[in-house]
């Protein structure tokens, strides 16, 4: 089994990799293809994602039995992996003829998601991104079993495999001059290959288990199902808001705008994933967690340590380096609202990576229904405020309904947490040094008033917000950044 240093540097090398082949090949397309027609593919790509988070919380329930189970040396994981597996495939094909039934009454035929000249394009297209959504959510179950022994490398080398095939497809697409059928086409021979290699690796470090329809068991399913149920709900919560939003910008404003949109949340969301992807090792550590006092001494140390780490990494990305994330933006793609957008999902991801480690500690004690309430919560103010405003004024605006709602969100989790562990929320939040957050937030949100008044030049309002967050987290960076120097050079890959 990998160690924790040698998993979270190939999940950071993975995900760094992806973020730099997600803009390139998200500008190729747009330049191909348009911003409108884009728009479609995005919005299409985004309900079918949905689909993975309608697994019934079988891919996240699987990392935590498998974990339970490396941690307790069972020898027999033949039940709960077969059933899992077949569970899988069933309901990948159930929600595969669903989705194209929701895509034919509610998408296809609204002119506002789907101008008429494209209708023939998406029609076709709505089926194949369809078939890429059964194939990926297949190899949701194999992906789920090697975090689950946390062997967390097999599956970044293999993001990096999916990245490069992705990338090759889009640049021979643009360059060949192919439509965006074809681009469909390419996706599922790339996810085709993904699972192939997947289930190579798997049968290569599970020859042991055997897989068979003999080997399902109804009393694994109802086990497995007790706890994945409350995890399927917030998967889903988790799951609306992006495509929601997308929806409503689509439907209220326009199908343009959901490109512009995009690119903004793609980068946004993919510095918080860094991170998040980083430390996905934090899941099988608090699956076998087993009692208060267990719960107490995580949180006050590798819990204290991570949530810490959340804040500075925060400070560092939405606030050192906003100026050159804001100088990049605006040259390689330089669309109208794109900085302020920007600006308005750092306002939310800063808090989230601080709560990343609390999320996942109440997730891994199977407290899921905890966090449904939560991810709720979101749903319901980002839907709210986005439609509000953008019928009575037009405006992007409405995005900060989801800072607000996720400010709720993670105060819930907060207290949660302190009953639950019996921690002194005082005496923690002053050790992960909370009030810098606090001073983070303040910045960014005088960052957006300024940017959408349009009175000031971005590049002087980003100078103050890089130069004010170094001064803030400057003794926090100069000592992380000599503690990563020297666990790097001690590191074998």
């Amino acid at each position: 089994m990998p160690s924790d240093k040698k998993n979270s540097a190939w999940l950071s090398i993975q995900f760094v990799i992806s973020v730099i082949f997600s803009l390139i090949t998200l500008k190729l397309n747009i330049s191909h293809f348009g911003k409108e027609l884009f728009g479609v593919w995005i919005i299409f790509i985004s309900i079918w994602n949905l689909g993975p988070a309608l697994d019934l919380g079988f891919s996240t329930a699987i990392v935590k039995y498998v974990a339970e189970a490396h941690d307790k040396k069972k020898a027999s994981l033949d039940q709960l992996l077969s059933t899992s597996f077949f569970s899988f495939l069933s309901i990948g094909i159930l929600l595969f003829a669903a989705g194209n039934i929701i895509f034919r009454i509610f998408l296809l035929k609204n002119t506002s998601i789907v101008p008429f000249q494209y209708y023939s394009d998406a029609n076709i297209l709505s089926i194949l991104l369809g078939i890429v959504f059964l194939i990926s959510f297949i190899s949701l179950f194999f992906k789920a079993v090697f975090e689950g022994s946390s062997n967390f490398v097999i599956t970044s080398r293999i993001g990096l495999l999916q990245n490069i095939l992705i990338m090759s497809s889009v640049i021979l697409v643009t360059y060949i001059n192919l439509s965006i059928i074809s681009l469909a086409v390419f996706y599922i021979i790339s996810q085709t290959i993904i699972l192939i290699v997947l289930m190579v690796f798997y049968f290569k470090n599970f020859s042991s288990v055997k897989i068979r329809p003999s080997n399902f068991s109804t009393l694994k399913l109802k086990e497995i199902g007790s706890f994945s149920l409350s995890v399927q709900m917030v998967s889903i919560f988790n799951a609306l808001i992006d495509p929601l939003i997308k929806f409503i910008i689509g439907n209220y404003n326009s199908i343009s705008l959901v490109s512009v949109y995009e690119v903004a949340r793609r980068f946004a969301i993919s510095i918080s994933l860094f991170f998040f992807t980083t430390f996905k090792t934090i899941l099988p550590k608090t699956s076998i967690l087993r009692n208060r006092k267990e719960y107490k001494d995580f949180l006050y140390n590798e819990g204290a340590k991570y949530t810490k780490l959340g804040i500075i990494y925060s400070g560092l990305s939405f606030g050192v380096f906003s100026i050159f994330i804001a100088l990049f933006l605006d040259y390689w793609f330089g669309y109208n609202n794109l900085l302020l957008i920007f600006m308005m999902l750092a306002l939310p991801e800063s808090i989230n990576n601080f709560g990343y480690t609390i999320y996942n500690f109440i997730l891994g004690i199977g407290k899921a229904s905890i966090l449904a309430l939560v991810q709720f919560t979101n749903l319901i103010a980002v839907v709210l405020a986005m439609s509000i405003i953008f019928v009575l004024f037009n405006s992007p605006l409405g995005l900060l309904g989801y800072f607000f709602s996720v400010i709720i969100g993670n105060t819930l989790m907060l207290f949660y947490v302190k009953k639950k562990a019996g921690i002194e929320l005082v005496k923690f939040l002053k050790f992960i040094k909370f009030y810098k957050l606090i001073a983070l937030i303040t910045l960014l949100v005088i960052g957006v008033t300024f940017i959408y008044l349009g009175r000031i030049n971005y590049v002087v309002i980003f100078t103050f917000l890089c130069s004010a967050s170094l001064f803030l987290f400057f003794n926090d960076l100069v000592f992380y950044f000599r503690m990563f120097i020297n666990q790097f050079k001690d590191m074998k890959f």
